[in-house]
């Protein structure tokens, strides 16, 4: 089930999302197993109440907090030093890492440290993604610790 309810996270689109949902919920209603997911109450919450939780729902948008939390972690290991601050010193630790941050940043600094307005793609990748877009195979598999990924070819849509 885990499997399934990933592949479902996983839609690029509205209609993508709704057909599988519905062949979700025809699996999984027609099992015998009482030790899964209630999927009533899955298809009333996860369906109808918030059913905009796969990645296509929101194009362009991370769908993890993870450089939200990277930001946290290093103004925890910085700067709070992992320590519950009164609200007075907490204040004055970020208008230091304010001002520091800030400094890092200043584009006349010998030192700045730069932005990244794009993602950096090594060669190979170029290479490997040329060569796939070319393809004949209507499949690509990707199998990492034990999941499998299928894209359709861009040769060969769904």
């Amino acid at each position: 089930m885990k499997d399934d309810i990933h592949t479902l996270q996983s839609c690029r689109d509205q209609a993508t999302f709704i057909e599988a949902s519905a062949l979700f919920l025809k699996k999984w209603r027609t099992t015998k197993d009482s030790r899964v997911l209630d999927v009533d109450y899955f298809d009333k919450e996860w369906q109808k109440k918030y059913p905009n939780w796969y990645e296509g729902a929101a194009e362009n948008y991370p769908s993890t907090n993870n450089a939200l939390e990277a930001t946290n972690g290093v103004i925890k290991k910085e700067h709070t030093l992992r320590e519950r601050l009164p609200v007075g010193q907490f204040l004055n630790c970020m208008a230091e890492m304010v001002k520091k941050w800030s400094e890092a940043r200043d584009s006349s600094s010998i030192n700045c440290v730069l932005f990244a307005e794009t993602k950096s793609v090594s060669l190979k990748m170029w290479t490997s993604a040329y060569h796939w877009a070319l393809s004949t195979s209507p499949m690509l598999q990707h199998d990492e610790e034990s999941r499998t990924q299928h894209s359709a070819s861009p040769t060969h849509p769904r």
